[in-house]
């Protein structure tokens, strides 16, 4: 989607949050040299360490795999919405069914794969730092692919497909006999509705997570405590604490075989 943007006395500020902090820095400032209008003004390796250094970015840009804390993409929207930093991409390897999904609930405004052309990180990057939404195929496929997601209006559901077949917002525009504007705005409705929908996919807790994962590949307790260096009890009571989210959104949980098909359909283990 294109974006107008004026070049300003001075560039807009971009921090990245990036487990492989040094790598990926060194990419988009490689990536952005010749866009005076951007500048990435700061890096750190979590969100928490990036607010440490600084609450004064126009955008984020946050990876969502390799991240130290193993902190949720919900948690780190949440965290900077609350430090007053509105806009945020994410830039991923995209092997994560579920983290993607769940970056696109949290309402970010892009999600572009670490592969993506200069062309088309730039384009996110000069919408991010206005506010703009920039879909992607693989933000709207995350969002197609969603058991969870809410009932689409038509039009809703027709832009999420087209985007999802790879097409570009000019040529959607185009299908749909609609202005740029207009889609624009019909995005953000999507982003809005998305965010907002009851989900039935509960929102555990980083350890949380950790042991219903070894729980849920057939590990006792016994060794989930030893493997994380914990109590037998609070093994048990992480499980408990998993069995009552799920069951609070209409998801059967209490056999290990409930555990382990919920963990399937969730990504928090693969496919056999």
């Amino acid at each position: 989607m294109k974006t107008d943007f004026n070049i300003r006395d001075k560039p807009r500020r971009i921090g990245l949050v990036e487990g492989h902090l040094d790598i990926i820095r060194d990419y988009l400032s490689a990536t952005v040299s010749n866009c005076p209008d951007l500048e990435i003004a700061m890096g750190a390796e979590t969100v928490p360490q990036l607010l440490q250094r600084t609450t004064q970015l126009d955008l984020v840009v946050l990876d969502l795999a390799h991240l130290p804390d193993k902190s949720t993409p919900a948690d780190n929207v949440m965290a900077l919405q609350n430090a007053g930093i509105s806009n945020t991409i994410v830039l991923t390897l995209g092997d994560d069914r579920r983290l993607v999904q769940q970056a696109a609930k949290a309402g970010v405004l892009s999600i572009v794969l670490k592969k993506a052309s200069r062309d088309v990180l730039v384009e996110a990057l000069r919408a991010g730092v206005i506010g703009d939404p920039m879909p992607t195929a693989d933000w709207a496929a995350s969002i197609d692919h969603d058991p969870h997601a809410p009932e689409w209006k038509p039009q809703e559901r027709v832009i999420i497909e087209l985007f999802a077949s790879g097409l570009l917002a000019a040529d959607i525009s185009a299908i749909l006999k609609i202005t740029g504007p207009e889609l624009t705005a019909e995005i953000r409705s999507i982003i809005k509705k998305y965010r907002n929908a009851d989900s039935k996919i509960p929102q555990l807790s980083p350890k949380e997570r950790e042991v219903f994962r070894l729980y849920a590949y057939g590990q006792g307790a016994k060794g989930i405590a030893q493997s994380l260096g914990i109590t037998n009890n609070t093994v048990w009571t992480h499980i408990k604490k998993v069995k009552y989210k799920y069951e609070r959104v209409g998801r059967p949980c209490n056999t290990r075989s409930e555990m382990r098909q919920n963990a399937i359909a969730d990504g928090i283990i693969p496919e056999p």
